[in-house]
């Protein structure tokens, strides 16, 4: 859930809840009242700052905040590091182009596996799971072909799981990708008006 706070029909505070965990965004007076009002409900714990939520690592840089997941990219190519050696030969020190690029779509819906392996299946669909959590979150660049990927969750065939450990791959190249959020650097002094930029395959 996301609830923002208005005043002179400005947002003031921006209040992100995710089961038990919140995330505040907002001057630091108004976290000091909000921490207060709460905590008469229910017991809190203030992590402040923010540097991880969710598999997101925040920080922030000359006003700008940056939002990134090098860890969980880090974390995720760990788990499957033994079958990118055995599926994809020098993956490690081989470059990869982005897995839009590549000749062969091994997500075409005409190549679902009649006799699908169980073991495939399951790790098919963790690390599709994985990727479409990264990107749906910081790895935008990688959101068309993991969408294309999940189309395969019912019967992936092992030609489908080296498709997906190759956006793993790609993603293992790109992992220092983030998501930055700058203070005010584009609204002139004359208008409040903060444009919005759009880069699609940049």
């Amino acid at each position: 859930c996301l609830y923002m706070k208005l005043v002179n029909d400005d947002v003031a505070n921006i209040l992100e809840c995710y089961v038990d965990d919140i995330q505040y965004v907002g001057p630091r007076e108004g976290f000091k009242i909000f921490c207060e009002d709460i905590s008469k409900y229910v017991e809190i714990t203030i992590q402040e700052p923010c540097r991880k939520w969710n598999g997101l690592e925040i920080y922030q840089d000359n006003g700008d905040i940056i939002i990134s997941q090098v860890e969980a990219v880090r974390l995720l190519v760990e788990k499957f590091a033994s079958d990118l050696d055995k599926h994809i030969p020098k993956w490690r020190t081989k470059k990869c182009d982005h897995p839009e690029l590549r000749d062969h779509d091994a997500f075409d819906p005409r190549k679902i596996s009649v006799d699908s392996d169980i073991n495939v299946t399951k790790k098919y669909q963790s690390l599709v799971g994985a990727l479409n959590y990264l990107a749906v979150s910081t790895r935008f660049d990688i959101s068309n072909v993991v969408s294309r990927a999940a189309r395969m969750m019912h019967s992936p065939s092992r030609e489908n799981y080296v498709g997906a450990l190759n956006i793993l791959r790609y993603l293992s190249q790109h992992d220092d990708l983030k998501l930055v959020y700058s203070k005010g650097k584009y609204i002139r002094e004359d208008d409040n008006n903060l444009p919005v930029f759009a880069f699609v395959d940049a």
